[in-house]
């Protein structure tokens, strides 16, 4: 699939394409359409999550030498 977009002054509503823009051709000729946003936020965020949960777990004080106030727990 390429990165064909819209042009700027497509008439496309729902599946009412306009045939003059190359994006709608694409997608009436059977092109699927793109992945939404929503999924690979809610990835990013579960890894960062798992990756933020696995630094609190291996925290060692002694090793990186915490200050008073350590930070390890805060979450």
């Amino acid at each position: 699939m390429a990165n064909t977009k819209h042009k700027e002054d497509c008439e496309r509503v729902f599946k009412n394409y306009d045939m003059t823009c190359p994006r709608c051709i694409e997608l009436a000729n059977g092109s699927p359409a793109r992945e939404g946003w929503q999924r690979r936020y809610y990835e990013d965020k579960a890894r960062e999550e798992k990756r933020f949960a696995h630094a609190l777990a291996t925290h060692d004080c002694v090793k990186s030498n915490c200050s008073p106030v350590c930070t390890a727990f805060d979450w």
